[in-house]
């Protein structure tokens, strides 16, 4: 999982640059981020040469940029600047460029397109800028670069450069999944929801992948081959953020509502392991043991426990998939560790006991949560080769109770 960046609230002292990358949605993406600053403090430029023509003291001057002037641009800003940016699946994101170059007579290009085939207009150098893997390039040019569309051969290490810059920046998203995309971002700045998202400067007409033959599709995934792979990276990028945005939302709810409950808070409890457990990460109830295999790496029991006096955990675990597991396992309060004494069960597995101390309990919270940790999941079938069981499981726990210390 590539998460890495985290939300932080976008302060009024700070800039936004936003990294406009050609046939991204990006006038869409500009208009709806322009709602968020004044006029005033918008850089009226949108390339390098309309950039050098403000003065020195007129560039640090604002604290919105956005622009086809790639990652270079940010040489030339005080720092700290939050970037952001969009990417397209790069076969469509080229279609779309080439139907632009039909649309517009006068784009440079566009007399060449008429005069010559397919093949012939995209292996030509005075276009093959603007659609060979310009999501690549724009990442990883130098800072302080200017010539975005000057032809230089990439190699492997400005793929990883690219790659290392989606991780580090504020926001990426992706104009497959817009609306998702725009979620991710208000969550990650801290900004309110947009109430709109209609898109501007669509193609009314634009090439379609039934179009073209075989060898123009092939030839397009040739020289976007860095934009493919970068592209596949920032999708799981994407997905990744997304998932723990919406983890984090649901967990936020859940506590909302669990607050709503006024329940009273208690300083003993016995978990009734046949029954439903008040959290997540457990398997089915097997009277054989009386417990319950965890089956993810973080099982939790979300428990109402008072915070005026010490309490103690006693659990048992019976037996683990295997010895790294039940090496590996700890137990928490939050996210605080519990020291654990453990000794041998009579019956078998280890009796393990821990302090809860008052601090460690946050009143504020509505419960507080118990989780056992092990480093890893397995499949009784991966262990045991006369196994059928696909199961994953990590250690298999009973007996679990609160007390007063």
């Amino acid at each position: 999982m590539i998460i890495q960046n985290t939300p932080k609230p976008f302060k009024n002292d700070e800039r936004l640059y936003f990294l406009h990358i050609q046939k991204t949605a990006g006038t869409t993406f500009s208009a709806l981020l322009q709602t968020y600053f004044s006029a005033g403090e918008t850089c009226p430029a949108y390339d390098y040469l309309q950039l050098f023509k403000l003065s020195e003291e007129q560039r640090p001057a604002y604290r919105y940029y956005r622009g086809h002037f790639g990652y270079g641009l940010l040489e030339y800003l005080p720092q700290p600047v939050r970037v952001v940016t969009l990417l397209r699946d790069p076969i469509e994101r080229t279609l779309s460029n080439l139907s632009h170059i039909r649309r517009y007579a006068e784009h440079d290009a566009n007399r060449l397109y008429h005069r010559r085939n397919m093949m012939t207009f995209l292996k030509s150098r005075h276009i093959g800028i603007e659609l060979r893997n310009l999501q690549t390039r724009s990442l990883a040019m130098p800072r302080g670069g200017i010539e975005l569309y000057r032809y230089w051969e990439l190699e492997d290490r400005d793929l990883d450069t690219a790659k290392e810059r989606l991780e580090t920046i504020a926001f990426v998203g992706l104009v497959e999944r817009f609306s998702e995309s725009l979620h991710l971002l208000v969550y990650m700045l801290g900004w309110q929801p947009f109430s709109t998202e209609s898109r501007l400067n669509s193609a009314p007409e634009r090439f379609q992948i039934a179009d073209l033959d075989n060898e123009v599709i092939d030839y397009l995934h040739e020289i976007n081959r860095f934009d493919l792979d970068l592209y596949a990276f920032a999708r799981q990028l994407f997905a990744d953020r997304y998932q723990a945005m919406m983890a984090e939302l649901l967990e936020r709810h859940y506590e909302v509502q669990m607050s709503r409950h006024n329940l009273i808070k208690v300083s003993a409890i016995k978990v009734n392991m046949d029954q439903p457990m008040p959290g997540k990460g457990w398997d089915e109830f097997e009277a054989t043991g009386n417990g319950r295999w965890t089956n993810v790496s973080d099982a939790t029991l979300d428990l109402r426990l008072v915070n005026d006096r010490a309490l103690q955990l006693e659990f048992r675990i019976i037996t683990a998939i295997n010895q790294s597991v039940l090496d590996s396992f700890r137990a928490y309060i939050d996210d605080t560790e519990l020291a654990l004494s453990a000794v041998a069960h009579p019956q078998g597995g280890v009796f393990l006991k821990g302090t809860i101390i008052p601090s460690l309990i946050n009143p504020q919270r509505p419960f507080t949560r118990l989780r056992f940790h092990t480093d890893r999941v397995a499949r009784p079938c991966d262990e045991t080769p006369d196994s059928t069981d696909q199961r994953l499981l990590g250690v298999f726990i009973s007996d679990i109770r609160i007390s007063p210390a």
